[in-house]
This record gives C-alpha cells, structure tokens and sequence, in this order.
C-alpha cells in the first residue's frame, strides 16, 4: 500500500533549540537579544529533542517521511547547518529527503508536525499535529497518535490461515514475517503501554519480548477457536511483557491457578 505523508519540522520538535543557546556566551545572547536564531553557527550547535530521532526512525516503518524547516533568512549558515544536522542525525531516513521552506502549505501531504502555524503551516492541507500543545505534548503522544491512526490493510481469514499453517508446520520464517508486518502496529500499540521512553534500550527489549509472545501464540493458536487471532495473541504478548517486567522489578507473577484459589 502507499504510505502517507508525514512531515516533520525541526526547530523545536526534532531539535532542541535550547540546547543551543545554553551553549552561547552571555555577550552573544545580548548581542542578538531577540534574534537568536540568527547568531552565525547556532544551529550547528542543536541536539536532537527528547524520543524524536527514535520516533521518527520507528515511525519510518509506516510513512514516508520528509523533514520540512523553515531557516531565517538572515542567517546563511542556518540554510547549511540543517542540512549537516539531518546528515549527521538522520543519515538514511533524511537522504535527500529536507525541504527548506518559508511556505510550507505547498507541500502536499497528509501530516506535519509543527511547533507554529507560522510559514503557512495554518493552510497545510492536511493534519497539522501541533506539537508541545494538547494531546501532542511530547514525541511520545505524537509517536502513540500516528501509530494508531495507520491506515492499514485488514488481512483475509484464509491468507491468515495459510500463513499461520507455513509457521507452525514448516517453520516459514518468510510466512511469519508477512504475518508480523500486518499485525507490527498493534503490537507497537500494546508495547507503548508498557514503554515511556523510545530513547531507553528498555523499548527495544519490551518490543522483543512481544514479538517473542506473538510467536508463541501463533504456535500455540488453534484456528477453529472463536477468538481471533489478535484477541488471543494481545494476551499472550502482555503476559510474556510482564514476565519480563515482573522479574526486572522483583516481583512474582501468580500463576493463574494460584489466582483462582487465593478468589
């Protein structure tokens, strides 16, 4: 399927734009009160914001990506400092793919993840998610929002049974593959239950261990029970998260027999 549109803007939402003037002397900031953004080398002083890079590589899987900025235009060194900055920090997913603007309603696209409505982000045509304010606070509400509003292709009864057939019979890794990529986002969705941090190598490790639980219960699915496929595989993978958990943090789960007698 195509993948939607997304644009992401830089200052303010992959960049920290504070992490940079916190780098400048006191001379300096007097000297461009009230215009920071056109101190000369500034932007090549940015780091990135919190969860961004992580979200945006994540989110890469679902859309096709563009990074849209706006530099100043009386600070030359802004234009190439961008540039430098989404090469050193996005290296494969920016290749070729920045898009400097003062007009970004011209881009024709489905997302943009802004700061402001300056620069024609008001007439973008699509959604503008604006970023820092209501329910997109941080990359983390942003990340669960487009994840959840993937628009994906529901999978056909037989293709899922012949894929789950290849898997437990013949051991398909290809067949197990195309089944995890149809299903991926809901997994991401039950994974950021138990995730706050995309940044954290915790992440990684709690989307392991739900591809780990989504394994075992497509090895474990009988295909002629009324659940489908998802509904038992959802308790599958929470249970083998919070085995996970529970043992990082010291606790003991209770065996479900044990549950029923303690009742």
């Amino acid at each position: 399927m195509n993948k939607k549109i997304l644009y992401v803007d830089m200052d303010g939402v992959l960049v920290d734009f504070q992490s940079a003037i916190n780098q400048l002397s006191e001379e300096t900031k007097h000297a461009y009160e009230n215009r920071l953004d056109e101190v000369p080398g500034i932007f090549s002083l940015m780091k990135p914001t919190k969860n961004g890079i992580e979200a945006i590589t994540e989110l890469y899987k679902y859309y096709e990506i563009y990074i849209l900025s706006t530099p100043p235009w009386n600070n030359p060194s802004a234009w190439t400092d961008k540039l430098q900055w989404v090469q050193k920090y996005l290296p494969k997913i920016g290749h070729k793919r920045l898009i400097l603007s003062h007009h970004k309603h011209l881009n024709k696209g489905d997302y943009l993840i802004d700061d402001r409505r300056a620069n024609g982000v008001s007439k973008f045509e699509g959604k503008h998610i604006f970023y820092g304010k209501g329910e997109f606070k941080n990359w983390m509400t942003v990340y669960k929002f487009l994840i959840k509003n993937w628009g994906f292709k529901k999978i056909e009864a037989k293709k899922e049974e012949d894929l789950i057939y290849k898997i437990t019979h013949n051991k398909d890794r290809k067949a197990l593959n195309e089944l995890y990529n149809f299903y991926g986002h809901i997994i991401e969705m039950v994974v950021l239950q138990y995730s706050d941090e995309l940044s954290n190598k915790e992440h990684k490790i709690i989307q392991s261990k739900a591809k780990k639980g989504f394994i075992n219960a497509i090895m474990k699915y009988d295909t002629e029970c009324k659940f489908q496929l998802m509904t038992f595989a959802i308790w599958i993978i929470r249970q083998e998260i919070l085995k996970y958990t529970s043992k990082r943090d010291g606790f003991k789960l209770l065996p479900i027999s044990r549950i029923k007698q303690i009742r």
